[in-house]
This record gives C-alpha cells, structure tokens and sequence, in this order.
C-alpha cells in the first residue's frame, strides 16, 4: 500500500506565528476565562484542542491553538495539541520544525515529543516519527493517545504483525475502544493491499471497521476512517452513510465534508447526475455558511469542484476567495491558475495579439501584488511575461533586459529552459554581450540545481536529467557563438550538447547549420539526419533542412525520390538504434500490484510473470497521454494473440465513471486497471510513464510521450523477446 498523499503547504510565514505564539507571548491570568477563547483553565483547552482533533476540525483547532498556546504560554501539553492540528491543517513543516524547538526546550516532557512525532508522522518522516513516538510512550506509557501514536508510527513503517502484538498487550487499558479496532482494520486493509492483493484479509478488515462503529457509533473518527477506506476499495454506496454520519457530527470539517460529497456524486446511482450534482452544491453552501470567514475551506470547496466537475461553482467560489481574502495564498494559487488556463489562441488557430495583451496585464497586476506567498509562482510569472514580450517591438531592449534581471532575483524550478529563453531572446535582438552574461549566471543556476537535487531521486534518472539540463545550455551557447561568428566554439558548445543529450532535435538542426558554415557539408547531412530521428520523430525543422542541403549540393529532382527514401531508411535505423540501445544502465525491480481493472476484476503483476509487460500510466486528464491512447490501442491489437507479450495500463483518475466513458465512446479495448495509490509506491511523476518488463520482471526501459508509439514501443518489445 502506497503512503497516502499529504500535501505541504509553502505558506512559510505561519512558523513564524507559531513561534512567536507558541514560544514568545506573556502569561495571562490562570483561572480568568480569556474573552478572546473563553477558557479559563488550561486543563480544559486541551481537552477542547485534543475534541478539535478527534473529530477532524483541524483547521479550527489551529485557530483556536494560536490563541489558547497564547493565553497559556508555558503549558507542554496545550502547544503539543496546537502542533498536532497544525501539522493535520496542510502544515506538516511548520510543526515540524516548531515540535523540533520545543523538544528543544523540553527533551524529558512526553508532550513536546508527542507533537514531534505526529509532525514527523504528517510529513512523511518515517524514522524521526519511529523514534519520536517511542520516546513519548516511553515518558508516558500508561495515555491512550501516547499508546496509538505509537501504533501509527509502527503503520507508517508497515510494521503490520507489530501493531497487532503492540496493541493487543496494550488496547485493554484504552477507554476507547473504537480508536483501537480502528487502527487495527486500517493495518489489515493496507497489508492486504501491500504486494498481491488479498481479498478475504479486506472483507476481515471491513468487518473490523463495522465492530468500531458498533462500540462507538457516534464517533467521528470511527466513521470517517470507514467511509475513506470504503472509498479506496471504490464502494461509493457504502461508504455514504458512515461518511454522512460524520459530516453530520464534525459539520466544519473539511476532510470530512469533502469525502461525503465524493459518495453523493458516486454513491447514489439511482439519482440522475443533475440530482447529484445538486445535492453536492447545496451542501457546500451549508458548509461554507458554518466558517465563512475561512478561505481555506473555501479552497477545499474549489479543489473538489475543478476534481469533480463541477465548473460553475468553482468559479463562484473562485471569485469569493479573490473579493473576500485577495491578499491570501489561496488568492495568490487561483490567479496563477487564471494565468496558467487563459487562452490566447484564436478560432484561426493564431495569436490573438488582443487577447494576449490582456494576458500579459493579468501578470503584470499578479507581479504588482502587495505580497506573494510563493515564490514559485512569482518567479513563473515574470518567466510567462518575459516569454510574452520578448517577441514585441513595443519593449525596447532596456526594458527586457530588466524584465529579465528581475527574473534572475526569483526561484525558478527549471532554470535551463528559462535561460535558454532569456538568451535567445538577446540573440535575436542581437544582445550578444547580455546574452553571454545570463548564460553564465543560467550555468551557476543550473549547477546549484543538481546540487541541490543530487542523492535525492533515484540516481540514473538523476544524471540523465542533469545531462539534459546541462545540454540545454551547451546548445544555447552554440547558438549564441553560432550568430556571432565564433564557429569553433559554436561547434565545441553544440557537440557537447548533442553527447550530453542524443534527442534534443533542436540541438541537430544547430549543429547542422554550423558544419554548413564550415563547409563540412557531410557533417551537417549527418547532423540534420540524427535531429529527424530525434524527438519529435521526422520532425519538419530538419526534414526541411536537408531538402535544403540537397540542393544546395546540386540534387536534382530526378534523384530526389530516391534520395529522400535513402534518407528516411537511415533515420528510421538511427531512431531505432537511440531507441533500443537506450536501456536502464541498472534494470529495476517492479514493485508488485494487484489492482481491479474497470469491470472490477482483480489483476496481479504475479499473473503476468514470464511475460514481456508494457506498463502504460495514464490519466484522462493529461494531454499527452490522451493523444498516445489510439496508438496504444493498436499496439494492443498487434499483440493481442501474442502469448509472450501482455499490454496492461494503470489510470491515475479518481472518477471511474469518467475512465469507462473515455474507453467506451473511443472504442478502446486495452486493459486498464485502477491505480489505488500505487503510483505513489512506483514514484511516477510523469505522464505519460511507460515501463518494458522483462520475463524476469524486471523494467528494462522506461520512457515518457511517444509521436510514433507502435514503431517504438514495437522495437523495444521485440528486443525484450530476443
């Protein structure tokens, strides 16, 4: 079983808070109810903390923390409470490293490692979680809740027979009963999903969950754990009402509200989906009239709308966020968005130059924001405004050269695409010495990058894509030598760019025209050949290239019919050498699955043994891999009767009903099976991913979007077969 998804929120400025809060503020009064939380006593806010906690309101238990961890500043137990909604409230970093201080502060108090080990816990920290969590029982054995963090350290190291020992030596001094069968049932559907799927320990794990809403049926927890996991085992019907029960019992809970709406949208197949549809909305409008002062349930909402197809009121609430907190992150991710999806191409196909201006205003008014939350963001709008003006004569050089300083102040996630950008655009306005100097600052970018990424991902993936980072420049640097006469280093920047990176097709066509201006003219007809075969394959950048160079040499039209077959035999040869001889320098082992394909039925990797697998993820909603899907049809048709060979692919989409309508109105028959969270497990990042399995079942090649994918994915099976 994959680790469940967590996001992280970048809203840094919140530690700050909840160091100034949780550390730094002066005693009250004990024993004076504060008129800001109404609680006099310290005893009884955690206890309202810890209630905030259990029933899932975690982001009115962080708002409430701040002002109790205020009230009573010296109080362990009270701030661990805080940190524990805090790191549940998408802010799993901040308490992370506010826990680290108290624990600091407080190395033999059991509560400040308590809130260390549920921050570790939410942020994917498996070892500081282990650790921390033993600690604290350690300090404090005989608490209920020192007990079960324990049991979630031990399932997040998928430590299964332990949590069954661990708890059942201790589960006979835990007053609630439910919080123990809970956790058991969770560890017994995650080890029957952890390898090949096992269907009767399932069916034991639901019957447990149904024992923990029979000794608590009015418990949120036992409720809302039960309809999740129902919903991971895509039994929408059932889960609704445990779900709804919970929605019903912790109203202002997001998680919560948000899950009970996926079960009205799906676990209602007698109501019409304008019913369904209908019900969600007013649901919303009731749940957003129980915080309305909260954007970031309000994002909850627009999240699950844009996920579920729910446009209209996306953008009503869109645009509530933008009137009523315009000076928030969530503000801040919507315009980025609105910036991201505003289209500028006209019905002709073209630029619409008015549209695109308006475009360009959009960015110019987010750059112009008071403040910005992410950097990400605002470097990738001064990148987008630089791509959008550098073509136009009415940005005189002065100011793109400080449109371009002021990108090189922000973060960029891909500082080779972008610098190569910056120094085309001074190429083209012939600002060769401003495209020299950003070149070097976009190879310091670039080195910092891999350095900083080095040791993090696997490493083969690393250095090819640390090649192709550094290809990117070396090419731009060629170019840039290239227009202003500097052959030899023109051609040194772009051979090292075409060894650093063999399929950059761009990197060719350069290359090609250097040789012509060296009169190498053989050279260049290999150059221009090797760019055809690259991606996107027989490109028309060097197709045309060498029509050129044909007749520059005095080709005649006679001969052109058999010169062009020649030339398509050569490249198709070269593309299918780059193209088997790109193996994985270090085969990798498959982490095994068992996932049910659309009819419902379970298939397990373990069936497939012995066979070459072509292992295609996909998601309805990626583009690319959308436009793969007719070829992947045909390469499954091709095979269809081959005994050595299976084509299988894993969706990423989370309404089935949406994947059966994709496959039944194209008429596509391969097998698709539902991805349950084993793309976590698989670390595909990608989409398109397609992995080439041996017998032996192990990923030989991997590789992303293919234009000719039959051809291709052909070649590399019937090398597999060999």
């Amino acid at each position: 079983m994959s680790k469940f998804k967590i996001k992280n929120s970048l809203f840094l400025g919140t530690l700050l808070v909840i160091f100034g809060l949780t550390f730094n503020i002066r005693s009250q009064t004990v024993g004076q109810a504060d008129a800001a939380t109404g609680f006099a006593d310290e005893q009884s806010a955690a206890i309202r903390l810890r209630e905030l906690y259990q029933n899932r309101d975690y982001e009115k238990g962080c708002e409430l923390g701040r002002k109790l961890t205020a009230q009573f500043p010296g109080n362990i137990e009270l701030q661990a409470w805080f940190l524990v909604n805090t790191a549940r409230n998408d802010m799993s970093k901040e308490a992370v490293a506010a826990a680290e201080k108290l624990v600091e502060n407080n190395r033999e108090n059991a509560w400040a490692w308590f809130a260390a080990a549920n921050a570790y816990i939410r942020n994917l920290q498996k070892d500081e979680a282990m650790n921390a969590s033993r600690k604290a029982l350690k300090l404090n054995p005989d608490n209920d809740d020192f007990i079960l963090l324990y049991g979630s350290a031990l399932l997040m190291q998928r430590k299964y027979d332990e949590i069954y020992t661990f708890l059942d030596k201790n589960s006979s001094g835990i007053k609630d009963q439910s919080r123990v069968l809970v956790m058991k049932a969770e560890a017994q559907y995650r080890q029957a999903v952890d390898g090949d799927k096992n269907e009767g320990k399932i069916k034991s794990s639901f019957k447990t969950f149904a024992k923990a809403l029979e000794v608590s049926p009015n418990s949120v927890n036992a409720n809302y754990v039960y309809g999740v996991y129902l919903i991971y085992d895509n039994r929408y019907a059932d889960a609704y009402l445990p779900l709804k029960t919970a929605a019903a019992l912790s109203p202002e809970a997001a998680d919560v509200r948000r899950n009970y709406w996926k079960t009205i949208l799906n676990g209602q197949p007698l109501k019409s989906e304008y019913r369904r549809k209908n019900e969600v909305a007013a649901d919303i409008d009731k749940f957003i009239k129980l915080h309305p002062d909260s954007v970031k349930n309000l994002e909850t909402v627009s999240n699950f709308c844009g996920e579920f197809a729910l446009p209209e009121k996306k953008n009503e609430i869109d645009d509530l966020v933008l009137k009523q907190f315009p000076q928030s992150l969530q503000a801040e991710r919507i315009l980025i968005r609105q910036i991201r999806k505003f289209d500028y191409i006209g019905e002709d196909k073209k630029i619409d130059e008015k549209k695109r201006t308006q475009l360009v205003q959009m960015i110019r008014d987010f750059i112009s924001r008071p403040s910005h939350f992410n950097d990400d963001y605002l470097g990738e709008a001064y990148s987008s405004l630089f791509f959008h003006i550098k073509d136009s004569k009415n940005i005189s050089n002065e100011q793109l050269l400080q449109i371009a300083g002021d990108i090189n102040k922000s973060r960029q996630i891909t500082p080779e695409k972008l610098y190569a950008m910056i120094v085309a655009a001074f190429i083209d306005r012939k600002m060769f010495r401003e495209g020299e100097n950003f070149l070097n600052i976009g190879f310091e970018k670039v080195n910092d990058e891999i350095e900083q990424r080095k040791n993090r991902t696997d490493e083969e993936k690393f250095k090819r894509h640390a090649d192709e980072m550094k290809a990117t420049l070396h090419s731009i640097a060629g170019w840039l030598f290239f227009n202003e006469g500097r052959l030899d280093n023109a051609e040194k920047e772009l051979e090292t760019a075409a060894e650093l990176d063999a399929k950059n097709y761009i990197t060719f066509n350069r290359l090609g025209q250097v040789y012509e201006a060296e009169n190498k003219l053989d050279r260049a007809e290999d150059a221009y050949i090797k760019g055809y075969a690259s991606f996107p394959s027989s490109n028309e950048l060097n197709l045309k290239a060498i029509n050129e160079l044909y007749k520059k040499r005095g080709g005649t039209l006679e001969n052109a019919a058999a010169y062009f077959e020649k030339i398509n035999i050569i490249e198709r040869e070269t593309r299918r050498e780059r193209i088997i001889s790109g193996k994985l320098e270090a085969a990798k082992n498959v982490a095994p699955f068992t996932l049910k394909n659309l009819d419902d039925k379970p298939v397990s990797l373990a069936d497939l043994k012995g066979k070459i697998v072509v292992l295609n993820f996909w998601g309805t909603w990626c583009a690319p891999c959308v436009r793969e899907m007719p070829e992947m049809q045909e390469l499954y048709k091709k095979y269809s009767k081959d005994k050595d060979v299976a084509i299988i692919t894993i969706n990423n989409d989370d309404d089935l009903a949406k994947v059966q309508k994709f496959m039944n109105d194209r008429k596509f028959g391969f097998p698709v099976l539902r991805d349950d969270h084993y793309l976590d497990d698989a670390g595909i990042g990608v989409f398109p991913t397609t992995w080439f399995i041996s017998r032996d079942g192990k990923i030989i090649y991997e590789t992303n979007f293919s234009d000719k994918l039959v051809e291709e994915f052909s070649w590399r099976i019937e090398e597999l077969k060999k």
